[in-house]
Order: C-alpha cells, then structure tokens, then sequence
C-alpha cells in the first residue's frame, strides 16, 4: 500500500514538473519572440545604404539611417530640429554611433576654422590644400566665388542636411530617399552654396561687419510655395578668402504694397556650425502683395558682429 502511494506521488511530481517545465519554456518562447519582433523592426537603425539598391553606384555601399516608418522619420526630423546643436551631435548622432551629412559637416568645418587661425600664408595655404585632398569627393565648393573657401553639400535639401548620410541618402521602410537637388550621385557637385529653394528680391541684400566677420541677410520668398523668407549666412574673413561662420540673427522688418503690410522682428536664435545657412519664413505670401514693394531693414544685427547694426530701405522692389 506504502509503494503504490509513493509511486502516485512520485507520478503526480514528475507530470507537475513536466507542466512547470512547459509553461516555463512557452514564456521563454513568448519573451524571446517579443524580443526578436521587438528587434526586426526598431524604430531608428544604422545600416548599410548597399543593401537596399540594386548595382553598385558610387558610393551607395555606406551607413545610412533606417527609419521604420514614414511617420517615426517624420517625427524624427521635428524632433531633432528643435534640438541645439549639442543636443542634436552628443544625444542623438552619438548615441546611434552615426556620422552623416551633418557631423561630416561639423568636423571638417572645426578643421577650417583652425586653419584659418594660421598667420603665415604659405603655411595657411597649404593646410587648406591639404583639407580639400582629405574631403575629396565628399564636398563641393562655391563656383561662383572662388574666395569662399567652405566646404558645402552636395545637394540642396535641409532635412537631408539633418538627418541624411553624406550623399543626403536616408531609408524610409525598406526605400531609398535621396536628397533634393543633387546634381550628381557621384559628387561632382552643384558648386554653389544651398539655398533650399530661396528666391531673393533683385538687390535687397543688407550687410553687417565688424572685424573680420560680416553677416548678411536677403529679402525674398520660397520658390516652390512662394511664401516669404529671410535668408542669412554669415563668415569669418581671412585677407581675401572667407569661410561660413556659426551665429545667430535679428532684424526689423516692413514690407508694404499698396494697402498691404508686414512689419516685425525676425531672427534665428541657434548659432549651429554645419549649418550652411539660414531661411526664415516670415508667415506671409508673395501672392499677398501687389507688383511693387518697399521694404525698409532696420537693428540687424548678428552675434559675430557684436552690438554694430546696419539699416536699410528699398524702394519699388519688383514683387516677381
């Protein structure tokens, strides 16, 4: 009687131990599956650009940024524009161990800076030789004025400028997008500086100097929306070369057309080096105002010229 009650014991032991066993191993499984899903389809990774497009074109076998959706890079990008420049370098690019268009950017613009911190001019020159042979073929630079010695994109596209690698490339899903305005895949380059789609009014350009650093902002609108913009860039002067220097800007502005006006402070308050430079919406519309403008710049100031201002009016400006 004895051993057939410990031989049920010893068999309700065995199956509870079996049951224990399964259930334990079917979480195991559960967690790990939660895991791995969790894994296949993060919301941001690193990857290499190659895998996702046929053949091999130049400079497509590269790291990239993988955004699982549409809306995780359209996020993404609100989120990371609104960072300071610190934020945007240690607490996102660091943290995903990513070197894009903008670190890229940033490194190569603290190079030139402290080559332009060089007093002997042979010595000066050679140094920014030997920077354009080490960024060969990753930047171009400004056809138009052969004194301007920054290095710029190769496309003209400020949310690929944040966001995308040094082609401008980022993926989307398992899509490849490209930047705007790339005039080779190769990197032969636009040869000018972007302008993300500014269109200036002819001659309404105001400049503040002091030192050897000036600033610059233009009156105009968007092209592809024709909404109007401010434009700002600043540099750093060196004899007769410059570069793109980092600043932030103010100015007072009125625009009138007929019985239409616009009147207020406009400016940018991140002084960001990487950035190329700056186009502030103004909130209103080319379409707004009638075919001749009088705009009147006053106090515009930059934080590389100090407490100098500069001031300016223009009158019938063509409203084209």
């Amino acid at each position: 009687m004895m051993n057939k009650l410990l031989k049920t014991i010893g068999a309700c032991l065995f199956l509870a131990s079996i049951v224990m066993v399964s259930s334990c191993q079917d979480e195991v499984l559960e967690t790990s599956s939660s895991n791995i899903e969790k894994r296949q389809v993060p919301d941001i990774e690193v990857v290499d650009m190659g895998i996702y497009v046929s053949g091999t074109r130049t400079g497509e076998s590269m790291p990239v940024l993988k955004f699982k959706n549409e809306q995780v890079y359209e996020q993404t990008l609100t989120k990371v524009s609104d960072m300071t420049y610190e934020q945007r370098l240690v607490f996102f690019f660091k943290s995903l161990n990513f070197e894009g268009a903008f670190t890229t950017l940033y490194k190569a613009d603290m190079k030139l800076d402290k080559i332009f911190d060089i007093e002997d001019e042979n010595e000066f020159l050679t140094a920014y030789a030997d920077f354009k042979k080490e960024y060969d073929g990753v930047f171009v630079y400004n056809s138009e004025n052969q004194y301007d010695l920054s290095p710029y994109y190769s496309f003209d596209d400020e949310k690929a400028e944040l966001l995308g690698n040094i082609n401008g490339a980022v993926i989307i899903g398992n899509n490849v997008r490209y930047a705007d305005n790339v005039a080779t895949r190769g990197f032969l380059g636009i040869g000018k500086p972007a302008r993300y789609g500014f269109i200036g009014f002819k001659g309404v350009e105001l400049t503040v100097a002091q030192g050897k650093y000036y600033s610059i902002v233009e009156v105009g609108y968007s092209g592809p929306t024709g909404e109007l913009n401010l434009f700002f860039r600043a540099f750093k002067k060196k004899r007769l070369w410059t570069r793109r220097h980092p600043a932030t800007y103010n100015v007072d502005i009125e625009m009138r057309g007929g019985n239409t006006k616009l009147s207020g402070p406009y400016g940018w308050n991140m002084a960001s080096r990487g950035i190329q430079s700056v186009r502030v919406p103004m909130g209103r519309y080319k379409t707004e105002f009638p075919s001749t403008l009088n705009i009147s710049l006053t106090n515009f100031r930059s934080s590389c010229t100090g407490d100098i201002t500069s001031a300016a009016t223009f009158a019938n400006v063509p409203n084209r």
